[in-house]
Order: structure tokens, then C-alpha cells, then sequence
């Protein structure tokens, strides 16, 4: 997707920062895409010292070759210091979800750590003359984006809240006993799991719909309840036993991950799936409730023992989404995102991919159709293979195009205060949970804030 936008001369690649012993990787990476004369900055480590030598060569090019825009994809707990130098350097950064993470230790500061982050890197933007973006796909996803302006439209004209709503995510990962032991791709082992992996998501995409309420800015809610329900590894090997391996040959030396002392490790990693119900309240009434479900226990197309070398997206994933948006008796919103199934899991292509909207109204007294239902197929993708990509994709290069041209407001990080609340509260229960307490917490909702007017900005040159 970058490469894409590089080689049209779009934008001018100055840098790519990564682990030394990923250089040749990048390097064949750059020449296969075309992309030449680009400085690779190779990180020894990933401690500290290390990530500090490598912003001082960062501010060396910079000084250089001149650079205004730097993108930060990484493993989420390498984030901060990318975008604490952003914001001293007066580069505007597009950050990868979630903002940050870090090695949990189930504790409510942990927890809180995630708020933390996010005030604290919020407070050095605002002293800066760059912004910082959250890439995220839904906000620029065709489907939400119709279901964000009807929500509007009959919020603006009847006065009626967002009175219920239910995000539901299904990743599909198959992860095999042993392999929490080793995954860094998304990993489990330091204690954090689904709702910072592609979780952020959902959870994010809940909150962005929510914001709908705040345009009765003296009624929406003062406090938000939270209580969830979560799985770990240990309790997927309980789901998933040792027999339902050996019945279908995926690995007769998996018995290890099933002792007492695996069983142990396995109880100290992060979820695997997430059940949180909330209800937003005003003087202790409900105005808002619902559930945000992240599951990576569904359907996978794996159906192999070896790891290929992309575990991210050649290992089986499968995701599914569903919303459902109830506002009062006036209206219901249904979505469902059908994601394709690969061709050699579903060579006849029974389950083709498309979006659908279903939107029912009380049309006798908001008129309109009393039913309509809207049906989004994968656009053709304006890139060099000429080939199609899902609406996730295509929102994804939205996303970028946006950021690259300075429109990105949509996504701005004043913009994800809830969703980084919401998250940082998830947790907080989980971690009561897994203490023997009630997962339950709360927390005061602040009035929000307008988003800035912010014109356009040219082409950026990118650091990623």
C-alpha cells in the first residue's frame, strides 16, 4: 500500500527504521517495489539505549533530507518513543492501533497505563506544531460511514440517542497449544491479548458511533459501566482439548501445553476473546447500553501444523463482523460484514465477499422506507497487480490517502479519547477478574470537545 503511493511519486520515502537483522527483508522488500535511495536504520536492540541511538539518527536525516510525515507500525509496545519524537520534531505521525501496550502484570495501574499513555501523548501534541493520527479502518469504511450518517441524520431531526448497540468481531485465529509459547506476531505471552491485537477495532468503532449521542451535548452521559467476561489460554485448552489435535493429526507432540505447568504460563497470558457489556449513564439513568464482543475463537480455515512464514494473514484467519443499532422505537440498523473465505478453503466461491446494511424505520412517523437494505461489494483496487481488495482494504488506503493529504481529522488522537477509555477500562475488569474480584469498573465521561478546522497540508515526505 505504501509502495504504492511512492512509486506514483505521490510521496518521497527518506527512511525506514527496523531490526538490523531485518535489513536484507526491507531492502528486497524496497527494490522489488521500486523504491530506491531510501536510508534503512537498523536497530540492534529493542531496549531503550537502543531505540534512543536510532532517534538521534532519525533527527540526523531529517536534518538531512527534510521529512514531515512518519508512519509507526510496529509492535504497539515500541510505540511511544516514535511518537514522543514526532511530536518534539513537529512531524505528524500516523500510528498503527492501538496507541500503545505494554508486558501486563494484571494490575489496575497497568490498566490505567493505557490512559496514561494516551493523555501524556496528547499533552505533547498539543505543544507541538504536528498532529498525531490512530489508523483505523472503520472510520473510513463506506458501509460505517452510511451507517454513521443515518444515525445522524435522525438523531439531528428527532432528538433520539443511540439507545442500544452490539459490535461483534470475530478474528479467527488458531493459535496450537504450544504456540502462546512463541507467537511475537500478536502475541499473548506478556499479558495482553484480543482487545489490543485487531480488537482496537471494534472497540473503536463502538465508540465512534456512540459520539452520534454527543450532539445533544448537555443530555449524553456523565458515566459509563463496564462489566466483562474474557477467555484466556488456559481456558482455551479447556474448550479446545488435546484430543480434538490428535483426532485430526495436527500434532501428536502437543501434550506438553496440556501439564500442570504449562496450564500455569497459559493462565498468565492475555485473552483470547471478550465479552464487555457497558451502559453509558446520566444522573445514574441509562441512556445508552450494549456489548462489545471480540472473539479470536471462530472459525478458522486452518488446517495445518506448520506455521507459514505470514502468520498475520496465511495461517487460516478468518474474520466476521456484525453491528446492531437500535434508536429508541424510531429505528434499527443491522450490518454484516462477510469477509471472503480463501480460494483453496472455498475453491467455488460460496461465500463471497460483501458488506450489508439493513435499516428498518418507524416510517410512519420518521417516513422513509419502512425497509431498505444496501449491499457494498469490494471496489477494484487502483493498484499496480490491477487486482480487487475488500471494503477493509479499501478503507485502509482511504485512511492513508487521507492522512497524506492532511485530512484526517476523522482520526485524529483528540478524536479516540472514549475508545482508549472504553480499553483501558476492559482491562481494568479483566484484571479484577483474573484477582478473584468483580470485573466490573466505571468511569466519568468528560463533555466533549468540537474537532479542529484544520485545512489541507501538502504531500508529506515519510519516514515508516
Amino acid at each position: 500500500m505504501l509502495a504504492d503511493v511512492v512509486r506514483r511519486g505521490e510521496i518521497q520515502l527518506v527512511g525506514v527504521v527496523d531490526l538490523e537483522n531485518r535489513r536484507s527483508y526491507v531492502e528486497k522488500a524496497l527494490k522489488e517495489a521500486g523504491i530506491l535511495d531510501t536510508h534503512f536504520l537498523g536497530l540492534h536492540s529493542l531496549e531503550p539505549f537502543a531505540q534512543a541511538a536510532a532517534l538521534t539518527e532519525l533527527s540526523m536525516l531529517k536534518a538531512q533530507k527534510g521529512c514531515d510525515g512518519l508512519i509507526v507500525s510496529t509492535d504497539p509496545r515500541n510505540h511511544l518513543p516514535y511518537l514522543k519524537w514526532g511530536a518534539l520534531e513537529d512531524v505528524d505521525v500516523l500510528v498503527d492501533k492501538p496507541l500503545s501496550a505494554l508486558r501486563m502484570d494484571f494490575s489496575p495501574a497497568a490498566a490505567r497505563k493505557l490512559t496514561d499513555d494516551f493523555q501524556s501523548i496528547r499533552d505533547l501534541f498539543a505543544r507541538s506544531a504536528a498532529s498525531a493520527t490512530i489508523m483505523v479502518t472503520r472510520r473510513s469504511h463506506d458501509g460505517y460511514l452510511m451507517v454513521r450518517r443515518i444515525l445522524q441524520e435522525v438523531a439531528a431531526q428527532f432528538g433520539v440517542h443511540v439507545t442500544f448497540l452490539n459490535a461483534y468481531h470475530a478474528n479467527g485465529y488458531w493459535n496450537l497449544p504450544d504456540e502462546f509459547h512463541t507467537r511475537e506476531n500478536h502475541p499473548y505471552k506478556y499479558g495482553f491479548g484480543a482487545l489490543l491485537h485487531g480488537g482496537y477495532h471494534v472497540v473503536d468503532l463502538a465508540a465512534w458511533l456512540l459520539s452520534v449521542n454527543e450532539a445533544r451535548r448537555n443530555d449524553w452521559a456523565d458515566r459509563m459501566e463496564m462489566l466483562t467476561q474474557h477467555v484466556t489460554p488456559d481456558d482455551f485448552l479447556e474448550q479446545v482439548p488435546q484430543a480434538v489435535y490428535d483426532r485430526f493429526g495436527l500434532g501428536p507432540e502437543l501434550q506438553a501445553p496440556f501439564n500442570p505447568a504449562d496450564r500455569r504460563f497459559a493462565q498468565s497470558c492475555g485473552e483470547t476473546d471478550v465479552n464487555i457489556a457497558f451502559s453509558a449513564r446520566r444522573d445514574d439513568r441509562v441512556i445508552t447500553m450494549g456489548n462489545i464482543q471480540v472473539m479470536e475463537t471462530a472459525l478458522s480455515t486452518r488446517a495445518w501444523r506448520d506455521l507459514p512464514e505470514d502468520t498475520y494473514k496465511d495461517n487460516g484467519r478468518h474474520s466476521q463482523e456484525r453491528l446492531t443499532v437500535h434508536m429508541g422505537h424510531l429505528l434499527t440498523l443491522h450490518t454484516e460484514d462477510y469477509r471472503p473465505i480463501p480460494y483453496d478453503a472455498d475453491p467455488d466461491g460460496l461465500a463471497p465477499a460483501r458488506f450489508v446494511v439493513r435499516v428498518l424505520r418507524n416510517s410512519r412517523l420518521i417516513g422513509g422506507e419502512p425497509y431498505a437494505e444496501y449491499v457494498l461489494t469490494s471496489p477494484q483496487a487502483a493498484v499496480s497487480d490491477g487486482g480487487s481488495q475488500s471494503l477493509t482494504e479499501h478503507s485502509r488506503r482511504k485512511a492513508l490517502h487521507q492522512w497524506l493529504a492532511g485530512a484526517s481529522q476523522a482520526s485524529a488522537l483528540d478524536t479516540h479519547e472514549l475508545s482508549i477509555q472504553l480499553l483501558s477500562a476492559a482491562h481494568e475488569c479483566m484484571f479484577r477478574r483474573r484477582r478473584g474480584l468483580a470485573p466490573m469498573t466505571s468511569f466519568p465521561m468528560r463533555a466533549p470537545s468540537p474537532l479542529p478546522d484544520c485545512g489541507p497540508t501538502p504531500w508529506k515526505h515519510v519516514h515508516a
